[in-house]
């Protein structure tokens, strides 16, 4: 189990290819790492810097600072993205296990360009603003369990502006799962 310490400099490197993520492409980034570990399996690193560009989901994002740890499976830690179609803070925990997805994070959301971001196809405008604590576990739709606060919120698609100031939803199970 090696273990490292030091300076990543990427440039348009294929990260998707190398994770075997068809969803993620190229990313150029300077990061500082400390950890052990390089397979995904085995991953334990701590790292912060610059991530200049990745491409997810078909659309490049820009200018993004990390700081934080990925040991297979969860990350934790803070990003801050000051990209041109989406300007966030992110604070908290992704557990990416295939067996029991867990999100338990709190995001700050100054601006989501949706359609730009490709996550909104039918509408020509899809703005969303506003501050998420999400505390989620689950591997599907239909076993998803856990809390989501929405907070001083705006939605404007090609229709109006929608505003929320507060709302709340929960998912959760009896014993028989029902």
């Amino acid at each position: 189990n090696a273990a490292y310490k030091g300076n990543i400099i990427l440039e348009n490197f294929n990260i998707g290819s190398f994770l075997n993520k068809k969803d993620i492409g190229k990313v150029s980034l300077n990061l500082d790492v400390d950890g052990k570990g390089f397979t995904q399996k085995n991953l334990n690193t701590t790292f912060s810097g610059d991530v200049y560009k990745i491409n997810y989901n078909g659309y490049t994002y820009t200018k993004i600072i990390v700081d934080g740890n990925f040991k297979n499976p969860i990350f934790k830690g803070k990003l801050y993205v000051n990209d041109p179609n989406l300007f966030m803070d992110f604070d908290g925990l992704v557990n990416l296990s295939k067996k029991d997805i867990n999100y338990n994070f709190n995001t700050k959301i100054d601006y989501a360009n949706l359609k730009k971001l490709n996550f909104i196809k039918n509408d020509s405008i899809s703005i969303f603003k506003g501050d998420i604590k999400m505390n989620v576990s689950g591997n599907s739709l239909d076993n998803l369990q856990g809390d989501v606060v929405v907070s001083e919120a705006s939605f404007q698609n090609n229709k109006d502006t929608y505003y929320f100031e507060n709302f709340n939803i929960n998912s959760s199970f009896d014993n028989d799962r029902l």
